[in-house]
């Protein structure tokens, strides 16, 4: 899940107030793959690699479904972060795309 939130600073203080802390730190780069024969923006969807620290995965995101949440299926697929570049080549090979990387 996922919430906006208005004031983040405020809510963080109010965690440390209730006890939490934090226990793990998270740095997250998307590398964006582009069709070669659709706009994955008109359509609504997203093919990416997200690193995740040492950890990566392709994700592909369908289309929104008209709700009153945002629900939309998502794949995920683990790879070996030391295979990335490998798998970049294979995609760029069937004709995607990479996008600069988004941190």
């Amino acid at each position: 899940m996922k919430f906006h939130v208005d004031k983040p600073d405020r809510l963080e203080n109010r965690l440390i107030e209730l006890g939490f802390q934090q226990t793990a730190s998270e740095q997250h780069q998307d590398t964006y793959l582009r069709h070669p024969c659709r706009d994955f923006k008109s359509t609504d969807e997203a093919f990416r690699i997200r690193r995740i620290n040492q950890a990566a995965c392709f994700t592909y995101k369908g289309p929104r479904q008209s709700t009153a949440v945002k629900i939309r299926e998502e794949i995920e697929l683990p790879i070996d972060a030391a295979q990335i570049v490998p798998w970049q080549t294979l995609v760029e090979r069937l004709g995607f795309t990479t996008l600069p990387p988004v941190s």
